[in-house]
């Protein structure tokens, strides 16, 4: 079973937290470790979206904006960070780095857009090129077509970063059932070794 650090590791090799801009705060902001069993996938982390997790029996959350952002001076029964600790779920939140990443937001969103020759700009987190003219109401349906579609990909890469992590943790064990059959044998052996001795004795 996929562990919460291991699809944390899993969605890094996605959206590298190096990506983030400064002033973010990407990563796994609420640990309760153990398995992941199911996952939600949100923009934001309500109190509402933690009862709905709760409620699914979903072991994390991977939202985009964080869950935690200025410093914590105080910590309630009203505060989410505290409701999703209180549940057992944890949080990781992929904030600019996966605006940034290859293939993140902003990539996807220049795609919908139909934008032409589109360059890296803000320091590696937008992107910028030539579109088509169009009209505002028309862009403003693009728009919410794309919010639509890109949380569609957060979902797929989240569900991609789970397989991927599925997949390390298998072939983990195997290599450690392969080391716990090649121990076995190896005192098997010794101790027909052992035996052998005795008689001779």
């Amino acid at each position: 079973m996929t562990t919460i650090q291991q699809l944390y590791e899993a969605m890094q090799a996605l959206a590298p937290l190096e990506l983030a801009e400064s002033w973010d705060n990407p990563g796994l902001l609420v640990d309760c470790a153990g398995e992941v069993t199911r996952v939600l996938v949100t923009l934001d982390i309500t109190p509402e979206v933690v009862a709905e997790a709760a409620a699914k029996q979903c072991t994390v959350i991977v939202a985009h904006h964080p869950v935690i952002f200025s410093p914590l001076k105080k910590l309630g029964s009203r505060d989410v960070p505290f409701q999703l600790v209180q549940s057992g779920i944890s949080a990781i939140c992929m904030h600019t780095n996966l605006d940034a990443a290859e293939g993140g937001v902003n990539e996807v969103l220049a795609g919908i857009f139909g934008m032409q020759d589109w360059e890296v700009f803000a320091d590696g987190c937008g992107r910028v090129g030539e579109v088509e003219p169009i009209t505002v109401p028309e862009l403003a349906r693009k728009a919410q077509h794309a919010a639509e579609k890109a949380q569609r990909h957060a979902q797929h890469a989240a569900e991609r970063a789970q397989r991927q992590a599925d997949h390390l943790a298998e072939k983990a064990q195997r290599h450690a059932d392969h080391a716990a059959e090649r121990a076995q044998r190896h005192a098997e052996r010794a101790d027909a070794r052992g035996h052998r001795e005795d008689d001779r004795d």
